[in-house]
């Protein structure tokens, strides 16, 4: 869980300021000294604000009649779009994984799992686990020889350390065994 909070609360500022961009881009900054009618847009400049639009006839003397123009600033909305779409990409990834019951796991690089492992709890550590385990032997092999020793030193540390649980779905044993006898890892000794 703190893994998906790490992930996400970058990206939701990231777009929110995308989004923030946009909307002062598309308001426009002020243009100094050009009044223009809030109905019509006429440029009322030299006609008396009292009076009557010569355009569309609204009454110039009541409150919100009348406007500063502002223009667009199609630069600051072009960087804003791609702000935006830069951090929604990431939510909008982890919102499919969620509709297509795809489990992040399985997706996660190697690096990833390592990192999460000492922050989850059993159950989340079991599936983690089980996931390293079927990367190091099942039909998903993928691994380099440094990130299987890396990982086979993160269970060997793990097992080592008395503060920890012992949790049977965390270490498969017949993958890591094997592995240690073909001599493709070499476990430190406990």
């Amino acid at each position: 869980m703190l893994g998906l909070v790490a992930f996400l609360v970058p990206s939701l500022c990231v777009a929110l300021l995308g989004a923030w961009l946009v909307v002062t881009g598309w308001r426009g900054r002020r243009v100094e000294g050009v009044v223009e009618c809030a109905k019509c847009r006429f440029e009322l400049r030299g006609i008396d604000l009292h009076g009557t639009c010569p355009e569309c006839g609204q009454a110039l003397g009541a409150a919100g009649s009348v406007r500063v123009r502002r223009t667009c600033r199609p630069m600051r909305i072009a960087i804003g779009t791609t702000v935006f779409l830069l951090g929604a990409y990431p939510i909008a990834m982890l919102g499919w994984l969620a509709a297509s019951q795809v489990s992040l796991v399985q997706i996660a690089p190697v690096w990833w799992l390592r990192t999460e492992l000492g922050f989850v709890g059993p159950a989340r550590a079991a599936e983690i686990g089980a996931e390293l385990d079927l990367r190091l032997c099942g039909s998903q092999r993928g691994m380099s020889t440094a990130e299987e020793q890396a990982v086979a030193d993160d269970f060997s540390r793990m097992l080592a350390d008395p503060a920890i649980a012992w949790n049977p779905g965390l270490l498969i044993g017949n993958c890591f065994l094997t592995l240690r006898a073909s001599g493709r890892i070499a476990f430190p000794p406990l």
